[in-house]
């Protein structure tokens, strides 16, 4: 008698439980200190630089305009969607062609923002002095020319 109640109760329990175990946990996402530690935004990291007014103004301008562009907000934008669809696609059932096919768009995102990014360097490196871009690297070496 008392096995057959604990039987029962344990059903209970795991029939109440069942649904909240089944649900996916989200995953933290793991922090980016490389992205978090931008010397460009942050106050302290731009006076480490010591730039001239004139240089403020057009970093200023260079980020300005880097805000105003549309087809940058919408490649950051589609570059989440992109990578949140692969996963989906990787969880899923999906074929191995289908899950490339993904893979290949997310790339390409990935491409034209990385090729974003060197312009703006560029652009960062004309407003720079020799030692300041040094300062700069020291600061926050440009992890995506790092060799591998």
């Amino acid at each position: 008698m008392k096995l057959g109640k604990l039987l029962i109760g344990m059903v209970c329990v795991l029939s109440v439980s069942q649904p909240v175990l089944a649900q996916p946990r989200p995953r933290p996402r793991p922090e980016r200190p490389e992205r978090l530690e931008r010397p460009l935004r942050d106050p302290a990291g731009i006076e480490q630089l010591d730039l001239s007014p004139e240089q403020r103004q057009q970093l200023a301008e260079l980020r300005a305009q880097q805000l105003q562009d549309e087809s940058l907000q919408r490649d950051r934008q589609a570059l989440r969607q992109a990578r949140e669809h692969l996963r989906r696609l990787i969880a899923s059932d999906a074929s191995a062609a289908e899950i490339r096919r993904q893979h290949q768009l997310l790339k390409q995102i990935q491409d034209r923002l990385e090729a974003r990014r060197l312009e703006t360097l560029l652009a960062l490196r004309e407003i720079l002095t020799p030692a300041q871009r040094q300062q700069l690297e020291n600061l926050r070496p440009y992890r995506f020319l790092q060799q591998p």
